[in-house]
């Protein structure tokens, strides 16, 4: 008997692959690939169609969904199910099993978007979504070209493409749309990354298309050289927060737009590039790079050269940290005192001197287009809100909006509070096999909580790592 249904993703190969919950044998619950439970008995396939008919709305479109097929070199359309799609894969995306083959071992297949027919040609939608992807209600991430054009608010979506587009051709001139490639020369894949950007609480900010290079194409020696970028520590942030409260200095947020594309290629052969979704842009289907792209494999060292480069120029007073990198520094007690940390295209001001950061923002933006966020509110996830009590200071970390997701991201909003993180003497043995649960995120759970314990809740640290040390299989 199949008591629930669910979307599970395979961050390794960024599959998302159905997934069924059944009855155990012996009393109890576990997981399994539906493909597995469709290819283990031909009943199976009835049971499926009959829990779906249940649900008004398939919130796990495209998986688990009636469609059509036509096999590589058949004319004939069969009637199929979708057990899993690939985000990545634009040959290949859907995986199937025919109805004619349910209770049939190893008969999935891999089919490609032109030869699937949906019955239904929207993302279907409803409030128990939000517990499965932690986006809000209506809001949707494309996993292709196919769901972007069909989806809900795909209307948005495609005008947020458009505007990468743009972004690269016209505004940053980063890619010259060419008709043909050199003979010989190497032409590297683009895709297309949509994001749905939230803010602290969970609310919806920007709808965000990146046009990403595929750098696995790069070879060595030839495309790059050199790919290390430093990036920031947490625990230097913790410092120059605990320095502005001791210090009364005052923090600013500020947002570099499509900071990659401000830096110019490293190398002096010329990289050619296929559009995303192998579509036809300006008439061509090639571009030639102007300049470092996101997705380059020393895309982020040319852009942390760059903006190191300007830093240091723009006011000979700052500094570069020996502990960090990515902090640069005037200290000028009683004058000047300032910090700015630098997180890829995030960077906060800590400052002594409002002048002083509103004529670097001035410079800034005038050189690479920028966003002015304001007083510090929002860092990394983060929400931060500095209170001035005359003689304390402070300043309150808290990750409400990450929290509440991932109670409904593993079905854990209704469970109850308890005042410790971990019972006293706790020790976790693998599970029987038959309770075994197949291809649960454990693993993606744990790093979750430990970014959480890291920023704001030190508290289930101690808890966080005891976790870390079982792996998913027990």
């Amino acid at each position: 008997m199949i008591l629930d249904l669910r979307a599970y993703v395979v961050q390794k190969d960024d599959e998302f692959t159905g997934v069924v919950k059944l009855n155990s044998v012996g009393g109890g619950s576990f997981w399994t690939p539906v493909s597995a439970f469709l290819e283990a008995r031909v009943e199976h396939l009835a049971l499926l169609f009959e829990y779906c008919a249940q649900c008004t709305v398939n919130s796990f479109y495209p998986l688990f969904e009636k469609v059509t097929v036509q096999r590589s070199g058949g004319a004939e359309w069969e009637a199929a199910v979708v057990c899993a799609t690939a985000r990545e894969d634009h040959v290949l995306p859907y995986q199937v099993i025919l109805e004619r083959h349910a209770g049939v071992r190893g008969s999935a297949i891999d089919v490609g978007e032109a030869c699937v027919r949906f019955e239904t040609r929207h993302v279907a939608l409803v409030a128990q979504e939000e517990k499965v992807t932690g986006l809000p209600v209506g809001v949707t991430e494309p996993k292709g070209w196919v769901q972007l054009v069909n989806g809900p608010d795909s209307v948005q979506w495609q005008e947020s493409d458009k505007k990468e587009e743009c972004a690269l051709i016209d505004v940053k001139k980063a890619i010259l749309p060419v008709e043909t490639v050199p003979a010989g020369e190497k032409v590297m894949r683009m895709t297309a990354v949509y994001k749905a950007k939230l803010d602290s609480a969970g609310q919806l900010t920007e709808r965000k298309t990146r046009w990403v290079v595929c750098g696995n194409g790069q070879q060595h020696g030839v495309h790059y050289e050199d790919v290390y970028a430093p990036c920031t520590q947490l625990s230097t942030l913790r410092i120059l927060i605990q320095l502005s409260l001791v210090l009364g200095l005052l923090a600013f947020a500020m947002d570099v737009i499509t900071c990659f594309l401000n830096g110019q290629l490293d190398v002096d052969v010329p990289l050619y590039v296929s559009w995303p979704n192998a579509r036809i842009i300006r008439g061509v289907r090639y571009g030639m790079l102007q300049k470092s792209v996101y997705g380059l494999k020393q895309a982020p060292r040319i852009w942390y050269k760059t903006s190191k480069e300007f830093l240091l120029a723009y006011d000979h007073r700052l500094r570069v940290s020996n502990i960090d990198p990515c902090l640069f520094y005037i200290w000028q007690p009683g004058t000047l005192v300032v910090f700015v940390y630098v997180h890829v295209d995030d960077y906060t001001v800590f400052t002594s001197s409002v002048e002083w950061k509103v004529e670097f923002f001035r410079e800034f933006s005038a050189k690479w287009p920028s966003k002015d966020k304001g007083p510090l509110v929002e860092l990394l996830g983060m929400s931060m809100t500095f209170s001035d009590y005359g003689l304390v200071r402070e300043c309150q970390i808290s990750q409400v909006g990450l929290i509440q997701r991932m109670l409904e991201r593993y079905s854990m909003q209704d469970c109850n509070p308890c005042m410790t993180p971990m019972e006293p003497r706790l020790s976790l043995m693998p599970v029987d096999s038959e309770e075994k649960l197949e291809k649960l995120p454990y693993v993606n759970l744990v790093m979750e909580l430990m970014w959480l314990a890291r920023c704001s809740r030190p508290d289930i640290l101690t808890a966080v790592c005891y976790l870390a040390r079982v792996d998913g299989e027990q």
